[in-house]
């Protein structure tokens, strides 16, 4: 049998990250990734607007969203706590939005973070078969 989690993400009260090695001296702390959570951290940038729909003719409702917004709620998020990262002058920075947003602006760090963050339910799903068969 399969058994599945409940819904039902809380963004006052995300998930503990896990720990991975970008590269040797940095590391960072990051949170699972799932399509429940986008959703629901998306959720508070949308809004409804009603627009002339061209081919019909009438008015339709349209979806818009805060992108920068909701790129900070996201990186805020994914990202937990890292070391090992530092501004232009080799100084730590802080685990702060603007260090996340910095991150997250890293074409390299981002993919990595991304993977290891969608990565994070995968392996939790293959621990828990693994003590189904023992």
């Amino acid at each position: 049998m399969l058994k599945i989690g409940k819904l039902g993400f809380d963004p006052a009260n995300p998930p503990a990250g896990t720990w991975g090695t970008y590269q040797a001296g940095v590391r960072m702390k990051i949170r699972k990734l799932t399509n429940e959570i986008v959703r629901e951290l998306r959720r508070p940038f949308v809004r409804t607007e009603m627009e002339l729909d061209p081919r019909s003719r009438r008015m339709a409702p349209v979806e818009k969203v805060d992108a920068d917004r909701f790129d900070d709620a996201l990186a805020d998020y994914l990202i937990e706590d890292f070391e090992g990262i530092g501004d232009e002058e080799g100084r730590p920075l802080p685990v702060d939005l603007e260090s996340k947003r910095r991150i997250m602006n890293q074409p390299a760090l981002a993919e990595w973070i991304m993977a290891f963050a969608n990565s994070l339910e995968m392996a939790q799903a293959e621990r828990h078969q693994d003590e189904l068969k023992n």
